[in-house]
């Protein structure tokens, strides 16, 4: 009993070590992921400590209990008769074996409140480790979005900057069909015409892109 009292006693001081740590992380829950997940595989080694000493020693308890109780009840039959001066068998023993066994019992109740104790510990660190990974996986999904956001801004520009391109080389390709026709003796007026034409030309372009792109997105959902 005091050799598994003095192993307790470490495993007792360890664990405040640990629920020391997990106050000092407990303001920097966003930050502390990789201590976090450090603390809870020492807490898990050291209920596999606890667990190893209650198997190795919970049998010489249960053992020791057992052989109590059978003294007891011998001495009982025997129905002692006391005499002037003299202990009794049963207070000879209760005297040798009560503290020992007493001893015994405040050992076992120490090892089941430390189980509870790092249970709890336990409990409290892979919930805290649960709300680090949400924080990260909400953080990377926000970085995501913003990404997606951009990219979406960048590629409107872009097709904006070509619907510019293709509509002024449009333009300028009417622009020489228009003086051609003028050149033949046709009654235009090219200048004219290309004022006119420029927001059709743009217009079509911008619909015939939407097209395709309306076209891309159903075949990308199929």
């Amino acid at each position: 009993a005091r050799t598994v009292g003095m192993e307790l006693d470490r495993i007792e001081a360890e664990l405040a070590a640990l629920a020391s740590a997990m106050v000092a992380t407990d303001m920097a829950l966003d930050k502390g992921a990789h201590d976090e997940q450090r603390l809870l595989g020492d807490i898990t080694r050291l209920a596999a400590r606890l667990e190893k000493l209650v198997l190795d020693n919970g049998y010489r308890f249960s053992a020791s209990k057992a052989y109590f109780g059978i003294v007891k009840a011998r001495i009982e039959e025997l129905r002692e008769v006391r005499i002037e001066g003299t202990p009794t068998v049963e207070e000879f023993m209760e005297r040798r074996l009560a503290p020992a066994m007493q001893t015994c019992g405040a050992v076992n109740a120490r090892q089941d409140a430390l189980a509870r104790r790092i249970a709890d510990s336990n409990d409290l660190l892979r919930t805290r480790v649960g709300i680090v990974q949400e924080l990260q996986n909400r953080r990377i999904l926000e970085s995501m979005n913003a990404r997606a956001a951009q990219q979406l801004r960048l590629q409107l520009a872009v097709e904006g900057l070509s619907v510019a391109a293709i509509s002024y080389y449009l333009v300028g390709l009417l622009g020489y069909a228009g003086k051609a026709a003028k050149a033949a003796g046709l009654p235009i007026n090219p200048d004219l015409a290309l004022g006119i034409l420029v927001p059709v030309v743009a217009g079509a372009v911008w619909l015939a892109q939407r097209r395709v792109h309306h076209r891309i997105g159903r075949r990308g959902a199929t």
